[in-house]
C-alpha cells in the first residue's frame, strides 16, 4: 500500500530513525503504521540491532539502550508508538510531483523515491508479499505522524537488470532510509518491547525540557564484519537475498528470470561521477577499493 505524500519535511523532529541493511518497510492498508519486516539472511549471517541515542549540542552521544539478536514471541518484537493513538499517519517526502531518477545532481537528496520500491515503476509495477514466517517478529512504527524520507545516497550510475538486459538506469539509490517524529511539549514517543512468553516492557522518550536535545534510533540489519577478499572486486548482489522472502502478490516464487538486480556502472564525466554525499564501505558485500559499495545493504520499501 501507498504512503501518504507529504511535500514538507519536518524541520528539527524531535526523534529520528534510520533503517540501515536487509530491512523491508511497508504502509497499513490504512496508513496508519508501518511494519519493518527482517530479513534474516544467513549469506553471510546478519545481525539485527537497535540503538537509542540522546543527542546535545557539543557533547557526545549518550547511547541509553541496545537491542541486538532477533526478536521472541509474535509480531511485533518491537513497536514505536507516537504520541497520537488511532490518528497517526505514517508519509513519505515527495517535495514535486517531477522526478528524475538518471540525474544526480537535480531533485531534493531527501527524496522517498530515491529508495528502492521494489513493487514501483522501474521493477515490477505490481504487488508483492513476504514470507513473514522468515522475517517476523518485526518492527512496527504506529500512534504517530512519522515522515519517511532518504537518509543517505550511494551517487554512482546504477544499471537495473532483469534476465542479464538492462532494464533501465538510475544515478543513485538511497542507502539508508530515515523516518522523522515531532514531539509537542509534555507528550512522549514510547518503545515497547515484547519478549516470548508474554512478557513486555516500555522504554519511554520524553519530549526533552532543555533545548536542541533530540533523540536518534538506529535499527540496523547488517553483518558484524564482512573481511574483504579478492583485492576489493565486486561480491555477490544483495537482491537476490530479498527475493529468498519477497514473492508475488498469490504468494509465488518470482522466476529468476523475472527478478530484478542492480549493477554499478563506470562513472564518466557527464554523470557526475561518484559526486554528493558518501557512503563508506559499510555493508554485507565486498566494495571496490577504487570507489564504493557495490551493493550496500540496503533497505528497501514495497509501495504500490
Amino acid at each position: 500500500m501507498p504512503f501518504e505524500t507529504t511535500t514538507t519535511l519536518p524541520q528539527r523532529p524531535t526523534i529520528k530513525i534510520f533503517f540501515h541493511g536487509l530491512l523491508i518497510l511497508r504502509a497499513s492498508s490504512d496508513r496508519s503504521s508501518c511494519a519493518v519486516d527482517i530479513h534474516q539472511s544467513a549469506h553471510p549471517p546478519h545481525t539485527f540491532s537497535v540503538e537509542v541515542r540522546t543527542k546535545s549540542p557539543g557533547r557526545p552521544d549518550i547511547i541509553t539502550m541496545r537491542h541486538f539478536g532477533r526478536f521472541d514471541g509474535q509480531h511485533p518484537g518491537l513497536t514505536i508508538r507516537g504520541p497520537r493513538p488511532g490518528v497517526g499517519l505514517v508519509s513519505k517526502y515527495q517535495p514535486t510531483a517531477g522526478f528524475d531518477p538518471t540525474s544526480a545532481t537535480g531533485g531534493d537528496e531527501s527524496d522517498f523515491r530515491w529508495i528502492i520500491n521494489l513493487e514501483g515503476s522501474l521493477f515490477h509495477r505490481a504487488p508483492l508479499s513476504v514470507v513473514e514466517g522468515r522475517t517476523r517478529p518485526g518492527v512496527l512504527l504506529t500512534d504517530g505522524d512519522f515522515c519517511f524520507h532518504a537518509a543517505a545516497r550511494l551517487v554512482r550510475p546504477i544499471a537495473i537488470t532483469r534476465n542479464g538486459t538492462t532494464t533501465s538506469q538510475i544515478a543513485a539509490m538511497a542507502s539508508i532510509i530515515g523516518a522523522s517524529l515531532h514531539l509537542e511539549d509534555g507528550t512522549e514517543a514510547v518503545l515497547s518491547w515484547r519478549a516470548a512468553g508474554g512478557a513486555s516492557w516500555d522504554y519511554p522518550l520524553e519530549k526533552p525540557t532543555a533545548p536542541d536535545v533530540t533523540y536518534e534510533i538506529y535499527i540496523d540489519n547488517s553483518p558484524l564484519f564482512e573481511p574483504q577478499t579478492g583485492g576489493g572486486g565486486a561480491s555477490h548482489s544483495e537482491m537476490p537475498e530479498y527475493y529468498g522472502v519477497i514473492k508475488d502478490e498469490h504468494g509465488r516464487d518470482i522466476p529468476p528470470e523475472q527478478q530484478f538486480d542492480l549493477e554499478f556502472l563506470p562513472t564518466t564525466a557527464t554523470t557526475g561521477g561518484d559526486a554528493g554525499p558518501f557512503v563508506p564501505p559499510r555493508g554485507s558485500t565486498k566494495f571496490d577499493l577504487r570507489c564504493c559499495p557495490r551493493i550496500p545493504c540496503q533497505s528497501v520499501v514495497l509501495e504500490t
